[in-house]
């Protein structure tokens, strides 16, 4: 289980400058939403709403509700009407009923937990530990998940709470969590991509960026091919040759965590 190495100390803002701002947030990371096309900001702009705080004043992490966050971190992605929103602190990814139009607005469902008022941190097809980045591509929806060192993918975007991911990438199961530098695990992944039906990966910890040139239809499925690393037995950052002993050269082929991509 990966520990963050650089989460924020205090619960933070989702907030929302204009209609469709978070819509454009969710179309980062090779999402299915594309970036919302009438979204203009001013400098200083004032944000218009908030969500995971009942006001643009209140910032401390009170109770576990269909209301609140704790520390969400990553992307969100707006697919199907539904905007989900990785709460990293409670181990949950919050989904909404599209854009929320007032302050606080609570979430329908949770993934990741059995209800709206748990947060219980695990390693199964239920449980999440820090959710970090949500993806929606060709009817699918992907999350990166820092703790448990592993990417899940639904099949169908859930639309409930008892709608698990079908596959597991990083990991050999859903019920194991191996962060050792080899072909298939992965340690600590920051962010993800879908492009043009590849699946690439930022597996910060293992200091690479991982490429599926289509997306893995099961469980562990080894990447094919490995960016920032002259072979999938290399994890060290920037070792050009990957023997470790010239580990500070910065290359152009080599990477030190890569977190977005």
């Amino acid at each position: 289980m990966t520990t963050r190495r650089h989460r924020t100390a205090l619960p933070v803002l989702a907030a929302v400058a204009a209609a469709g701002a978070i819509a454009a947030c969710g179309g980062s990371g090779g999402s299915s939403t594309p970036p919302a096309p009438h979204v203009t900001f001013t400098t200083f702009q004032a944000a218009s709403l908030v969500i995971g705080q009942p006001d643009l004043t209140s910032g401390d992490f009170v109770d576990l509700l269909s209301t609140t966050m704790q520390n969400p971190y990553g992307d969100p992605t707006l697919v199907d009407g539904i905007l989900f929103v990785p709460d990293y602190g409670n181990n949950r990814v919050l989904a909404f009923g599209g854009i929320p139009t007032a302050n606080g607005a609570p979430a329908l469902f949770a993934l990741g937990q059995q209800d709206l008022v748990s947060d219980v941190e695990g390693l199964s097809t239920t449980a999440m530990s820090g959710p970090q980045t949500v993806v929606a591509y060709g009817g699918k929806l992907f999350l990166t998940e820092y703790g448990n060192d592993r990417v899940t993918i639904w099949d169908a975007i859930p639309a409930g709470t008892a709608e698990v991911p079908s596959i597991v990438v990083g990991q050999q199961d859903f019920v194991h969590d191996s962060d050792a530098c080899t072909t298939t695990n992965i340690n600590g992944p920051e962010s993800i991509a879908v492009v043009a039906g590849k699946l690439l990966v930022a597996d910060s910890n293992h200091n690479r960026v991982l490429v599926w040139n289509t997306i893995p239809t099961t469980n562990g499925k080894a990447p094919d091919l490995v960016l920032g690393q002259q072979d999938f037995l290399s994890c060290e950052a920037n070792d050009p040759d990957g023997t470790s002993s010239t580990a500070t050269a910065v290359t152009a082929t080599t990477m030190r965590y890569p977190a977005g991509i």
